[in-house]
């Protein structure tokens, strides 16, 4: 896609509860990044999380050449050259050649926040999500801010153990217990 006179890759996820679960706890969240295709920084991080009572909107839009970064709420605060948002940042991990025992680092912002997030690369696993079977790597990024979800503790990522690392299931810590994310391909 095109932003601002920039090719940008668009990179969107959705995560709802199954219907028999809204009763106790509704999930329906969704992430939007907007990542330079020349330079991959981001240029626009958008989340907008409900789970159970707790509700956020965010919307932060990036500057890079001049390392200021806006929110929704109008604040302008600095940012570390080439940044990346939170859910930009695990695309960027996709991209990378990982194998259990390495450890990433990336300059991630995530609200007014800028830090150096720490990406574990754990063992590898296979799995049967919806009646397919998958060889995984696990990998846990050190989020230090809500992140992608409502998050209260450690998250994991299973990719697909090839050359496409593609995200296959994730779980994460929040108030209630953990949510549990799997890939739809219907």
């Amino acid at each position: 896609m095109d932003y601002r006179g920039k090719k940008a890759y668009n990179v969107y996820s959705e995560a709802k509860s199954a219907p028999f679960f809204d009763v106790f706890f509704k999930v329906r969240d969704r992430n939007i990044s907007l990542i330079d295709v020349e330079n991959f920084h981001s240029l626009v991080f958008e989340q907008h999380i409900s789970e159970g009572k707790y509700k956020r909107d965010r919307r932060t839009d990036y500057d890079q050449e001049k390392h200021l970064a806006t929110n929704n709420k109008g604040e302008s605060f600095e940012i570390p050259e080439n940044v990346l948002d939170v859910f930009a940042s695990l695309y960027w991990v996709r991209l990378q050649e990982i194998k259990p025992g390495d450890e990433l680092t990336i300059n991630v912002n995530s609200g007014k926040k800028n830090y150096r997030m720490n990406v574990k690369v754990h063992n590898r696993e296979k799995l049967e999500i919806n009646g397919k079977k998958y060889k995984t790597v696990a990998v846990e990024p050190d989020l230090q801010d809500a992140g992608i979800f409502m998050s209260k503790g450690k998250i994991l990522i299973w990719l697909t153990d090839d050359e496409y690392h593609i995200p296959v299931k994730m779980r994460s810590e929040i108030s209630v217990g953990s949510i549990v994310a799997e890939l739809n391909t219907k």
